[in-house]
């Protein structure tokens, strides 16, 4: 099934949802300002709380927010990892539930909204990006190359 979620209380307050839902983990891809959104909003407080008792995977741009949010919720060196790619945000429970953030300009004006599905296609259309939470600079370079995906 799927759910369009617009404003950002609707939008946090399913994330925080499906994050304390998790059973074994959740991976979140986001732009350094989704993750400053979602810092302050208080959806990284949950992931915090439960990072001790599920997998956590985390993949953003480098900048100085996104180090400072990284350091601030206090993720493990296997836990986070920095891209160059310009990539979509999402959270990924479990392989289950997807929350896909979307934004759109109308009339000059930023309008939130999200995607919720459990959707197995479309959840696994998106696991690929787990590829580049990967450490090893080679390897993910290996893997950007086979899979044809331009930086």
């Amino acid at each position: 099934s799927f759910q369009i979620l617009k404003g950002m209380l609707r939008i946090n307050a399913k994330a925080s949802e499906i994050i304390r839902k998790a059973k074994k983990e959740v991976f979140i891809v986001a732009t350094d300002d989704k993750l400053f959104q979602m810092f302050h909003s208080g959806v990284l407080d949950e992931l915090k709380k439960n990072s001790r008792r599920i997998n956590v995977k985390l993949l953003t741009n480098y900048s100085l927010k996104s180090h400072f949010i990284v350091k601030k919720i206090q993720l493990n060196e296997k836990e986070f990892s920095y891209t160059e790619l310009n990539i979509p945000s999402f959270i990924l429970v479990d392989e289950e539930e997807l929350l896909f953030f979307l934004e759109d300009h109308i009339n000059n004006k930023k309008e939130f909204r999200a995607m919720w599905t459990n959707q197995k296609e479309i959840i696994k259309a998106l696991r690929i990006l787990r590829f580049f939470s990967v450490k090893n600079e080679k390897t993910a370079k290996r893997l950007k190359v086979s899979l044809n995906l331009q930086t």
